[in-house]
């Protein structure tokens, strides 16, 4: 009998020897291994019961990293080839982050405060969306251009508020959006508001932006966007708020800019435009915020800025030169240091609102308004001095009598009633 059981136990040994040779290469023996209901598998690779028979299961088993292809408990496959099963109806519903919804009846997404990661393209299968708000989620990745078949948007607010949030949310929640922003939001016809602030938006602002006739709000700064500002962002006849400003903007403004006149927040800041201001700013007559600072503007003041009903008013680091205008003493807030403006300043400015001034440029005129070759007399010297610049055109604001920005002959009449009166 002993011997008999002897066989038995021999041939069983034998039979796993072979068996276990047989195993696929991803593929491992085991004498006692987990039971194989309790293992996961492509369908739910990361199935962990919570309670499991105690026997020993003998066969193959899968490697580290790799399921059983399905309940047949035959093959395995690395586990990142499963397609992990979705939650959601998958004719009704899209899945976004963990949550699910519904394709005809989801108008709003909102996140806040939250880590998201990457934008799925799946987001533009949600037809009727008309708001998207994501603050501080920790975004990655870049705008999908699936975006543009959100025809019903009204809001895409997809920025980051740079707070310094409690360490006891343990998460990077700074978005950082990269790539350039998709020419297909210029499908979004029904957008009022853009608000795409403080990402790593990179690239330049497409033609098509100009699509977007009822945009209200533009808000794009804190990214690093370049290129010229469009020509025809005059288009963009609803604007009301404009904020580019912390990119790489370069060029100058274009001239559409100042058709807008429903216009009252502009933030052009921290680029390297340049040029003059045009003396149509005064077309924007609603602008209460107006920043230019910290680019490469030049020239004077335009006079026809004083038209505008300021209240907060940003020049400095820049190279603007001339005078102060005195209308500048009813602005609430206004910034101009480091430029090269020359003495007078207006004597109800501060020393913080004028700051410092590079005045080796400033050209020194006489105190007596018309004295242009700076003898302290008002006589024909100065009429033939104000003929010669005005005829070798090279007049500066010193011979301009009437200081309306240049000097001709409305200069001479003037000089001359001043010395016949």
């Amino acid at each position: 009998m002993k011997t008999i059981r002897n066989m038995v136990y021999f041939v069983l040994l034998m039979f796993s020897i072979v068996w276990g040779q047989d195993c696929d290469v991803d593929m491992y023996w085991s004498d006692c291994g987990t039971p194989y209901e309790c293992l996961p598998t492509c369908s739910n690779p990361y199935y962990e019961p919570d309670t499991c028979i105690e026997i020993c299961e003998t066969g193959c088993f899968c490697n580290p990293d790799y399921v059983f292809g399905d309940e047949s408990y035959s093959f395995c496959v690395p586990i990142e080839n499963c397609i992990e099963s979705s939650l959601c109806n998958e004719e009704t519903e899209v899945e976004l982050w963990g949550d699910c919804y519904n394709i005809e009846m989801t108008t709003e997404l909102s996140y806040s405060y939250v880590y998201l990661g990457e934008i799925p393209s799946i987001i533009g299968e949600l037809i009727n969306l008309n708001y998207i708000h994501i603050s501080d989620c920790g975004l990655s990745g870049q705008i999908p251009p699936e975006i543009g078949n959100l025809e019903n948007l009204v809001s895409l607010q997809i920025y980051d508020n740079n707070l310094d949030l409690p360490d006891s949310l343990v998460i990077d929640i700074d978005s950082n959006l990269l790539g350039e922003i998709p020419v297909e939001i210029g499908n979004l016809i029904n957008l009022q508001q853009l608000d795409l602030r403080n990402n790593e938006l990179t690239g330049i602002l497409s033609t098509e932006l100009t699509n977007l006739n009822n945009l209200s709000s533009l808000l794009l700064s804190g990214n690093q966007l370049s290129g010229q500002i469009p020509s025809g962002i005059g288009f963009l006849q609803e604007l009301v708020s404009i904020d580019i400003g912390n990119n790489n903007f370069v060029g100058q403004i274009p001239e559409s800019l100042f058709d807008l006149t429903n216009l009252n927040f502009l933030s052009l800041s921290n680029n390297n435009l340049h040029g003059n201001i045009d003396s149509n700013i005064n077309n924007l007559s609603l602008v209460y915020f107006l920043d230019l600072s910290s680019n490469n503007f030049s020239g004077e003041i335009p006079t026809a800025i004083n038209d505008l009903d300021l209240y907060f008013l940003k020049l400095n680091d820049n190279q603007f030169s001339g005078s102060i205008p005195n209308e500048f003493c009813n602005i609430d807030f206004l910034y101009l240091s480091d430029n090269n403006l020359c003495l007078p300043y207006p004597e109800c400015l501060i020393e913080e609102d004028i700051g410092l001034q590079d005045t080796s440029e400033c050209i020194d005129c006489s105190e007596t308004n018309g004295d242009v070759n700076n003898d302290y007399n008002l006589d024909i010297l100065d009429i033939v001095s104000t003929i010669n610049c005005i005829l070798l055109d090279i007049c500066n604001e010193c011979s301009d009598i009437n200081d309306d920005g240049t000097t001709d002959v409305i200069d001479i009449v003037s000089l001359v009633n001043f010395i016949l009166g």
